[in-house]
């Protein structure tokens, strides 16, 4: 059994008589029985009790259902002037305020007499080595509320002035924020809105910020920021609202065509690109047009947005023709240079990576490695993390497949190191995206389905994700639920995703959600269903021999591939998957209950079932290890918690636990 230290209210509250003592240093004596009733009022809390204590002890004058903020008004707030006030709100907006920031805040000098009044505000401490005062989380809250009711002149000029001091120190979100509550759009266009995606200004997104800007900001307004009109236009199209894009790309044409200027032409042009994706050669026109108009270098891409909205896989993308992958890999050759003449190589090695993941698809890994390399040397020579990203996950993938542990490994610390080596994405949303979608990835192929990355667990965010990260945390969800033998949900996930816009759901997309459809179909004994979805996947997937997904999973497919229909429409590339040796990993790592063989007890868990089962085929320990990725020791250790709640004492065991 096992004892937990844990800390309860009583550990953290006052009692009666800790109450009258408090009341007494302060100079005010009560008797035993006012203390129990401050205690009852307050249920202890030192900071009720506190504030109490700075209001001189006027309990009567409070109602029962008193809550703190009720407290802090009454007892201290409220009998301060008005000027008083108005000199402590700048707290709602700041988590620490030095002296110097006062007088830029409230346009007047720090004086002794603002110093003694946050001396005496409760919830404010003075941190002499950073010369700032710092204000409560309780007190912030209710000082944001006393903001939003004080006169309107007070409350702009604050939230102005707010937002110029973070737009000043390059934090981008607050001073939206700021700007946003007072509705001051022409500050907010007048911001270089850059790295924006997945932001969110206070508790919205920054793209229902742009939503609103595009509905309600007037058009003169607009017309004087072009550039910033389209770069709302590229997060709405990376938030998926492509009614939005479309909005905002006609309200720029309209303000561009007025103004004559070619160059602006030109930037449109580049966003308009946007249309065409993914067809690159569509999107390479525009860009060449473009190219002619700018003469130079585009100001609507900045060298610190990630490319193309952070998709990590030019494979998922692009690949949009079966049949026509080289086509496709040369077409964005092309649109690359054009794009890279344009905004100064930002997209350093995205067409190799595209080519690199072909390769991988193929099965041809030691081309698809080769490539990897470059692509994310070009890329990290970009300095862009959108390529280096992926590379840095297709060399993970690689790894996977040959149960290359170190390579494995090397391939996650890299990941790690990219969120850690561009200046410009630290501490934002789209790094942390960025790694963890990648590492759930990896994690999903690796079998270790308790280790969802963040952003498939917090479904809030869901909405506002890039579109291939949000596609990429799909596929995690799909491969836990499948892991899991969680098929219902599993092909739920998948029809729903199939039904998806083309642009978010492209071909390469569709291949995989069908095999994944299949496997499922199969664990749920829908015999037809698993054929439909398989015909589905081949008829993406054998044009362009895009073998490594089919025989990755070639075992559990095995019985459908025998079908007549499918042997008469695909019979040479069938072959082809079957005749390929299968890398370690080469077997399919789902486990189907209807593939004719008992299953283990529930009383193991999914991690204690696959070890099992690896050692029912006769696998060494460390023939284990590589398979799951974990090391003998850990084998060893699973293997003997399953001996005892399996009750039996040998290996051969396991085998005969299994037979039908």
């Amino acid at each position: 059994m096992y004892h937990l230290n844990r800390i309860t209210a009583s550990e953290l509250t006052l009692s009666a008589p800790d109450i009258r003592t408090v009341f007494a240093r302060a100079g005010i004596s009560m008797s035993a029985d006012e203390a129990e009733a401050y205690r009852r009022r307050t249920e202890g809390w030192p900071l009720a009790v506190s504030l109490f204590v700075r209001g001189g002890g006027d309990m009567a004058a409070l109602p029962e259902n008193c809550r703190v903020d009720c407290l802090l008004a009454d007892v201290y707030f409220d009998r301060l002037s008005p000027s008083e006030q108005a000199l402590l709100l700048p707290f709602a907006l700041f988590e620490a305020i030095s002296e110097g920031q006062f007088g830029h805040l409230t346009g007047e000098a720090f004086s002794p007499q603002m110093r003694e009044l946050i001396r005496r505000t409760p919830l404010i401490r003075y941190d002499a080595a950073e010369g700032a005062y710092y204000a409560h989380t309780i007190l912030q809250d209710f000082l944001l509320l006393r903001l939003g009711s004080a006169p309107d002149e007070l409350r702009q000029r604050l939230y102005l002035s707010a937002g110029k001091w973070y737009a000043g120190r390059g934090n981008l979100c607050q001073a939206i924020a700021c700007f946003h509550a007072i509705k001051a759009y022409e500050q907010i266009l007048a911001l270089s809105l850059v790295n924006l995606c997945l932001a969110r200004v206070g508790k919205m997104p920054f793209t229902s910020v742009a939503r609103e800007i595009l509905a309600s900001c007037p058009m003169p307004v607009l017309a004087k920021y072009p550039i910033s009109l389209l770069r709302l236009a590229y997060y709405l199209f990376a938030a998926s609202d492509f009614t939005g894009y479309d909005e905002a790309m006609e309200k720029a044409r309209q303000i561009i065509d007025e103004s004559g200027d070619p160059a602006l032409w030109g930037e449109w042009l580049v966003m308009d690109a946007l249309s065409a994706y993914p067809d690159a050669q569509a999107m390479a026109q525009r860009f060449s047009e473009a190219t002619r108009l700018i003469r130079g270098r585009c100001r609507v891409v900045s060298p610190e947005e990630p490319f193309l909205f952070g998709s990590m896989s030019m494979w998922l993308s692009f690949y949009t023709v079966p049949g026509e992958g080289d086509r496709i890999g040369r077409d964005l050759e092309e649109t690359i240079r054009l794009y890279n003449s344009l905004t100064g190589g930002h997209a350093g090695g995205a067409d190799v990576l595209y080519r690199a993941e072909l390769a991988c698809m193929r099965g041809d890994y030691e081309e698809a490695q080769l490539l990897a390399y470059e692509a994310s040397q070009l890329s990290e020579d970009a300095n862009q993390p959108t390529v280096s990203f992926g590379a840095a996950l297709l060399l993970g993938r690689i790894a996977i497949f040959h149960s290359d542990v170190e390579g494995l490994k090397t391939a996650i610390s890299c990941l790690e190191n990219k969120a850690a080596v561009f200046p410009f994405m630290q501490g934002s949303a789209m790094n942390a995206a960025l790694l963890e979608a990648s590492l759930g990835f990896l994690r999903a192929k690796m079998r270790q389905t308790h280790l969802k990355p963040l952003w498939a667990r917090q479904s809030e965010h869901q909405e506002e994700t890039p579109h291939i990260v949000s596609m990429i945390i799909r596929y995690v969800t799909i491969m836990d639920a499948m892991l899991e033998g969680d098929y219902a949900r599993a092909i739920g996930i998948i029809e729903a995703t199939l039904r998806m816009d083309g642009r978010l759901c492209t071909k390469s997309a569709e291949c995989f959600l069908n095999v994944s459809l299949a496997i499922c179909s199969l664990g749920l004994s829908r015999h037809s269903q698993a054929l439909e979805a398989l015909d589905n996947a081949l008829a993406i997937g054998a044009p362009d021999g895009l073998s490594t997904l089919f025989q990755q999973h070639r075992e559990i497919l095995a019985p459908l591939f025998d079908d007549p229909a499918l042997r008469a429409k695909y019979g040479a590339f069938l072959k082809r998957v079957s005749r390929v040796r299968p890398t370690s990993s080469g077997n399919s790592f789902y486990r189907l209950g209807s593939a004719g063989q008992r299953e283990f007890p529930d009383s193991l868990t999914h991690r204690e079932r696959q070890i099992a089962a690896l050692a029912a085929q006769g696998l060494r320990n460390r023939e284990i290890a590589e398979r799951a990725f974990i090391s003998e020791q850990t084998v060893k250790n699973h293997l003997k918690t399953i001996f005892s709640k399996l009750e039996i004492d040998r290996r051969a065991k396991l085998a005969e636990l299994l037979r039908p």
